[in-house]
Order: C-alpha cells, then sequence, then structure tokens
C-alpha cells in the first residue's frame, strides 16, 4: 500500500511547484488534482484548455494508468470531490466553532469521498508501482477527513503563502491584471479568511501526521525544504540529487499539472511587491490581516 501525501493549500500558492519537484524524485506519483477527477470523466468544469486530458495527453479512460485503474474500480461510480461552500466566519468571529460544525455537517459525505478516494489511490498506486502518491487536491476538509479514514498511512504537507502574494496573483490570473484598490481589498479580506479556516481545519490533524511547507522556503531554499520534507516522511533522497529546476514529467496526472511546463529554473515570484509599495494603504492592511488574522 503506498504512502499517501495530500497537499493543502490555497490557490496560487505553488502547489504546482511543490508537485512538479516530487514527481520527480524515484518512488514518488503525482495523481495532480483527485478532487477534479469526475469533471474529467464528464468533460465538465475546470480542465477545458486542455481537453479534460490526463498529463499524458489521452482520454482519462484511455490513458496506460488511468485506463487501468478504470476497468478494476470503475471510476464513474465513485467520488472524489467534497462539495461544499464552508470558508469560516466573518473577520472578527471565532472560526473554531465554525471548522466543528462544518465537520460535523460534512462527516458521512466526507468519510464517503475520503473512501472513495482511497480506492482509486490504492489501485493508482498499485498499477503506477509508486511508494508515494502526491494528491494536491487543496482542499483542506477534504485532506481531514482523508487523514482521519486512514491514519496510519495519509500525510499531509500544508503548503503556505502570504496573504498580499496570493490575492495579487489570484487577481492576475482571473482578470489578467490588477483592478481597483477596492477589488484588492476584497482579494485580500477573503484570502486572509479562507487560510484562517485551511489553519483551523489542518490543527485538528496531529502534529506527526503534518507539515508546514512555506512557498518562499521551496522557492528559494528548495533542496533543504525537500530534505526536510522527505525526512518528514521517511523517504531518502536519491543518490542523484535533490531537484534544481521544474521538469516536464511523464506522469499521469489530473488537472492543471506541472506536466504542461517545460523545463525551467526555480524562481520565487515576488510581482506583487511593487505594487504594495506603490499601495502604502493596502501594503499596510495585509500586515495587519498577516499579524492578526489567525486561529
Amino acid at each position: 500500500m503506498s504512502q499517501i501525501l495530500y497537499i493543502v493549500s490555497d490557490r496560487r500558492t505553488g502547489s504546482t511547484l511543490l508537485e512538479n519537484l516530487l514527481g520527480q524524485l524515484e518512488g514518488f506519483g503525482s495523481v495532480g488534482e483527485l478532487r477534479m477527477l469526475q469533471g474529467h470523466l464528464k468533460h465538465e468544469g475546470p480542465g477545458e484548455k486542455w481537453g479534460w486530458k490526463c498529463s499524458c495527453a489521452q482520454e482519462v479512460r484511455a490513458c496506460a494508468v488511468w485506463g487501468v485503474v478504470h476497468q478494476t474500480i470503475q471510476l464513474d461510480e465513485l467520488r472524489t470531490r467534497l462539495d461544499h461552500r464552508e470558508s469560516g466566519p466573518a473577520l472578527f468571529e471565532p472560526v473554531a466553532k465554525a471548522v466543528d460544525a462544518a465537520i460535523a455537517k460534512l462527516s458521512i459525505a466526507g468519510m464517503e469521498v475520503a473512501q472513495d478516494s482511497l480506492r482509486i489511490l490504492d489501485e493508482f498506486g498499485r498499477v503506477s508501482g509508486a511508494r508515494v502518491l502526491v494528491d494536491s487536491s487543496k482542499d483542506a476538509l477534504q485532506g481531514y477527513f482523508l487523514y482521519k479514514a486512514r491514519p496510519d498511512s495519509v500525510r499531509v504537507v500544508h503548503l503556505k503563502r502570504s496573504i498580499p502574494e496570493i490575492a495579487y496573483s489570484k487577481i492576475g490570473h482571473r482578470k489578467g491584471g490588477v483592478g481597483s484598490s477596492l477589488q484588492m481589498f476584497q482579494y485580500l479580506t477573503s484570502v486572509a479568511l479562507q487560510n484562517r479556516f485551511a489553519d483551523a481545519v489542518v490543527d485538528r490533524i496531529p502534529e506527526a501526521a503534518k507539515f508546514a511547507l512555506h512557498y518562499r522556503d521551496l522557492a528559494t531554499e528548495t533542496a533543504s525544504t525537500l530534505q526536510a520534507l522527505l525526512d518528514f516522511l521517511g523517504q531518502k533522497a536519491p543518490a542523484t540529487g535533490l531537484p534544481t529546476h521544474m521538469e516536464p514529467l511523464s506522469s499521469h496526472s489530473i488537472g492543471g499539472t506541472p506536466s504542461r511546463f517545460e523545463r525551467r529554473p526555480i524562481v520565487y515570484d515576488d510581482k506583487s511587491k511593487p505594487y504594495f509599495d506603490s499601495h502604502p494603504l493596502l501594503s499596510a492592511y495585509a500586515r495587519w490581516l498577516e499579524k492578526n488574522v489567525k486561529v
């Protein structure tokens, strides 16, 4: 049975980089964002850009790995996405009760999705031969239930990034550029609340089963950060050394995977700095959120 590493993160936080680096290690296999599997099977939701295909460029059912998995356990009948709108209370309201309520509300559905996901991951591991499977689905509640369903072999990495960097990157990705100051204010607040909620969910996972990782460290101190993660997982670094670049991979991943990138150096993305340097009030608000909006 493969060890499972579930990535909890916000979008635009560096999960693509982390998934790519881990995918270069012998014995590691990435399933991509397992949450998106049903959408890829039905050609619905995110994935239209690449025709909802596996990263090997084949339809999921025709893929050399996913096709075999599908023949064995009929993927259409299994759920891999925990649908919910839980993102936490308002800025000055306590978050702990909201997380407890969300876990109680979603407990049955959450465990059902976790059990279905584990069936798929087990079969993917058997077919691919990977000893560590990486699921970059990101959703904190889904990661929590996956851990609860199999605490002996599921481990969670909590990937974080600064609030202003995430907000700036999200606006640029969605809108093609930063709009009004009001829009940035709203994004900063939304990112802070979403990340506070995710933090509170991850807090309910035991320390021995989770690893905190920051995007800045991953991008600027790549080797030592990866080594620390491997130590946490009980895995050895390859004799050839740890990755130093993002590489196109021969993988079988679901979602917007790193296999679609060309070889490129690892560069810390600090494009948000000039913007916030020129908007002192928003910069001050972002610093306040970083300091005060915590679990």
